[in-house]
């Protein structure tokens, strides 16, 4: 979690029963509390390098730079540039990562993209090639598609398969709405299945 100043936490073992109780307090890098206060876009997490079992925290900046995080209990490591700053790239609102190719192959995630105009697209990545091979799953024009929030994750079982090849797409809706996309990929959205009805 990035606080409002700038600070980060980590939160351990998160479960029902568990809830919120294992606190570690992460300082951005030495000297970045600002940048981190006032430059950062989005925020997410995923597998972006090969070593290791553990996610990356990914960071979308204003200058359209995407980067990468290993994170431990003692703070942030090895840092990694997944996509130089970019004029194109300053016009993203929102990244979030999961496994969205549709291969069965969770090694590695993939991230969504959701730009300001409504656009909702899907890179591919591979440590070899890193971000690549665009695909999008959603028009530009949507205002609905503008705001709100997203998460992506594992979120139901398919029936009659031991495991789902995609992840889901959580999304709610400016409006108040909450729905959630089965098996979404880089091909297109998955079933929408409404959560929670529009505020009145």
């Amino acid at each position: 979690m990035r606080w409002r100043g700038g600070a980060a936490s980590l939160f351990k073992n998160v479960t029902v029963g568990h809830k919120l109780t294992e606190e570690i307090q992460i300082a951005p890098p030495a000297g970045d509390e600002k940048v981190w206060h006032n430059n950062v876009v989005s925020i997410t997490s995923g597998k972006f390098h090969k070593d290791g079992g553990l996610d990356d925290l990914v960071v979308l900046w204003t200058d359209g730079e995407v980067t990468r995080y290993e994170l431990t209990a003692a703070g942030f490591g090895k840092q990694g540039q997944l996509r130089a700053p970019d004029k194109k790239w300053r016009a993203t609102r929102t990244v979030v990562a999961g496994h969205l190719d549709g291969t069965g192959d969770k090694a590695m995630s993939d991230l969504m993209v959701r730009w300001n105009d409504g656009r909702v697209s899907v890179y591919d990545y591979s440590v070899e090639k890193g971000l690549h091979s665009e695909s999008f799953i959603r028009p530009a024009g949507d205002h609905e598609w503008e705001g709100g929030l997203m998460a992506i994750g594992n979120y139901h079982q398919a029936e009659g398969k031991p495991t789902n090849l995609r992840d889901d797409l959580l999304l709610r809706w400016p409006n108040g709405g909450l729905s959630l996309f089965q098996d979404t990929s880089s091909k297109g959205l998955g079933r929408e299945v409404k959560l929670s009805k529009p505020r009145p």
